[in-house]
């Protein structure tokens, strides 16, 4: 299913752009909720802290995978 949606690319690397994908919604949908939802002063700051390591991260484990698969 998901290769009717993603082309074959050379060297597979639509996983590596999937996770920057994952990687960029991640820390979008934190700032968001940092921004509209998280209201109170220390779950804005540990959400808008926490974006970029958690989108890291996403990105990190998204491209090991590429790499070692």
């Amino acid at each position: 299913m998901l290769d009717l949606l993603i082309p074959a690319m050379p060297f597979r690397l639509e996983r590596a752009l999937m996770a920057l994908l994952a990687a960029a919604v991640t820390w979008l949908v934190l700032r968001l909720l940092a921004r509209t939802v998280l209201r109170r002063q220390p779950w804005r700051d540990l959400a808008q802290t926490s974006s970029v390591s958690l989108g890291s991260t996403v990105l990190a484990v998204g491209v090991s995978t590429w790499l070692f698969a």
